[in-house]
């Protein structure tokens, strides 16, 4: 679905590159990439210990909660990607938006990926992070049934109001689906959604998929 024209690669929350990086291997049309991201992979991001990518790259620090998204960098012959970060940031339903509205005003491509975090798949997941430890060795019992409250649909708005959330507890992913869906229905946008096993992707584009 991505435009063969699109030379340069846009990633929110992108940490090291390694998703671009792989778009560059298959695609030999990409050139570079910038990385959008809340802290700088070079300084504070484990992930480039590990993993440092072959296509041109450059790490810009970035606030999803409060710069503007009005960046100049981005064309018509950019891709934008945002995997994987909306579950953690304050409010994923007015960055969904910035995000469209960013593509749309470029022209450009986007693709947006987040976890399903509700519903039977969402316990299912909740049981097995409680059942290796990593729930246990982090949260108190009140946070548990919170989440494990919300799950059941006993309790509404589990996040409270913060910028970063590192775990994607509360995240409702049906709602920020619709929200996307509405958005791109208002401003006759194209789009596909894809559901995977524990993911939903979304491609968008301004002209004919």
């Amino acid at each position: 679905n991505i435009s063969h024209d699109r030379e340069n690669i846009i990633d929110f929350g992108g940490e090291s590159g390694f998703l671009g990086d792989f778009l560059s291997k298959n695609l030999k049309q990409f050139k570079s990439q910038r990385i959008y991201d809340l802290k700088h992979p070079l300084v504070e991001n484990i992930t480039t210990k590990f993993f440092d990518p072959d296509l041109k790259t450059s790490y810009i620090t970035f606030n999803m909660n409060k710069d503007s998204f009005e960046i100049k960098e981005v064309d018509n012959k950019s891709f934008i990607i945002c995997s994987e970060t909306l579950e953690h940031v304050g409010n994923p339903l007015k960055n969904s938006r910035q995000l469209i509205n960013l593509a749309r005003e470029s022209n450009c491509d986007l693709y947006i990926s987040y976890p399903i975090e509700t519903g039977l798949k969402g316990f299912i997941k909740f049981v097995i992070k409680l059942l290796i430890g990593r729930y246990k060795k982090r949260r108190d019992t009140k946070s548990l049934f919170n989440q494990l409250f919300w799950l059941i649909g006993l309790k509404k708005d589990f996040r409270v109001k913060k910028e970063m959330y590192f775990d994607h507890d509360g995240f409702n992913n049906i709602a920020l689906t619709k929200n996307i869906k509405r958005i791109c229905n208002e401003n006759k946008i194209n789009y596909k959604i894809f559901k995977g096993l524990f993911t939903i992707h979304i491609f968008i584009k301004k002209e004919g998929l």
